[in-house]
C-alpha cells in the first residue's frame, strides 16, 4: 500500500471514531435532557394538582 493510501484509511478511520464519539456524547446528553424535562413536567404537574386541591 502506498503511504498517502495507508494516510488517508488512517484518517478515515480517525474520522469515523470521532463521529461515532460524538454520535454517544448526543445520545447521552439527550438521555438526560428528557429526564429532566420529565423531572420539569412532573413538578409542574404536582404544584397543578396542589392547586386543584387547595380551591377544593
Amino acid at each position: 500500500m502506498k503511504p498517502e493510501k495507508r494516510k488517508s484509511k488512517k484518517s478515515q478511520i480517525v474520522l469515523e471514531y470521532m463521529i461515532i464519539f460524538a454520535i454517544v456524547i448526543v445520545a447521552i446528553a439527550s438521555v438526560g435532557f428528557l429526564s429532566n424535562i420529565k423531572g420539569n413536567f412532573s413538578e409542574h404537574q404536582n404544584k397543578c394538582v396542589n392547586v386543584i386541591l387547595e380551591k377544593e
